[in-house]
């Protein structure tokens, strides 16, 4: 359970950091103490109160993905934020039966 709070951290840094904030200005905007912003980053449990409120600050919306659904889900995520117009297409969901 603790790589999930790892990776929630991990990716509430990288947006923070995508988006030019530092720890301070982002917990000033959720009203929290700088150091519990880094605790969070570094991997250290967060309620899903705290969860929403930073998400909100970072215009993130946190969601629950079957786990079957992943690698589709991943890929798009990496193909919309690559930047590389050579990317390859993102796999479809849905297959569509030729008539």
């Amino acid at each position: 359970m603790e790589y999930i709070f790892k990776n929630i951290g991990s990716l509430i840094r990288a947006e923070r950091l995508r988006r030019g904030l530092t720890q301070t200005e982002l917990a000033s905007h959720v009203r929290m103490p700088q150091s519990q912003l880094s605790r969070i980053e570094k991997g250290a449990n967060v309620s899903l109160s705290t969860l929403a409120e930073i998400s909100r600050a970072l215009d993130l919306e946190p969601m629950l993905i079957p786990k079957r659904l992943l690698p589709a889900v991943n890929h798009i995520i990496g193909y919309t934020t690559s930047g590389d117009p050579e990317a390859q297409r993102p796999p479809s969901l849905v297959s569509h039966e030729e008539d």
